[in-house]
C-alpha cells in the first residue's frame, strides 16, 4: 500500500494555474462554486519552483495528482481554458467540462506528449 502527502487549498473563486507543489494529493475546500483552469507543479528533476501564472516549463511526464472536493460547493474543470499557461491546462477524457461536486474526486496525469494534464473523473 502507499500514501499520499496531501495538501489542502481554499478556492473561492474562479482559479487560474493553481500551485500544487509536488504533493499526490489535493484537498480543495470549494466554498463558492468556481471554475479551475489548470496546475501548476513544483519541476523535482531541477528542483526549480515553477512561478503560478508565468512559467512555461511543464510538470513531470507521468506526475499524479488526485483532487478531491471536501467543500460544501460545485469546482469545475474546464477543458483547455486559456486563462492558463499553456503547459497547465487541463485536457478532459471526454472534451468537457468536468464537475465535481462535494466529495467528489478526480486523477489528473501529466502528458508531455500534448503538454497538459490529462483528467480523468473517479466519481
Amino acid at each position: 500500500s502507499f500514501a499520499f502527502q496531501p495538501h489542502t487549498v481554499n478556492i473561492s473563486t474562479n482559479t487560474n494555474n493553481l500551485q500544487i507543489g509536488v504533493f499526490g494529493l489535493v484537498k480543495i475546500n470549494c466554498t463558492a462554486n468556481s471554475d479551475l483552469t489548470g496546475l501548476v507543479s513544483e519541476n523535482v528533476q531541477s528542483n526549480t519552483v515553477i512561478t503560478p501564472g508565468s512559467s512555461t516549463t511543464p510538470a513531470l511526464d507521468g506526475q499524479l495528482v488526485y483532487l478531491l472536493n471536501t467543500g460544501t460547493n460545485t469546482l469545475t474543470l474546464k477543458h483547455e481554458d486559456a486563462n492558463s499557461t499553456a503547459v497547465n491546462r487541463l485536457y478532459t477524457h471526454n472534451g468537457n467540462n468536468l464537475t465535481m461536486p462535494s466529495g467528489h474526486i478526480t486523477m489528473c496525469l501529466y502528458d508531455t506528449a500534448i503538454s497538459r494534464w490529462r483528467v480523468w473523473s473517479l466519481v
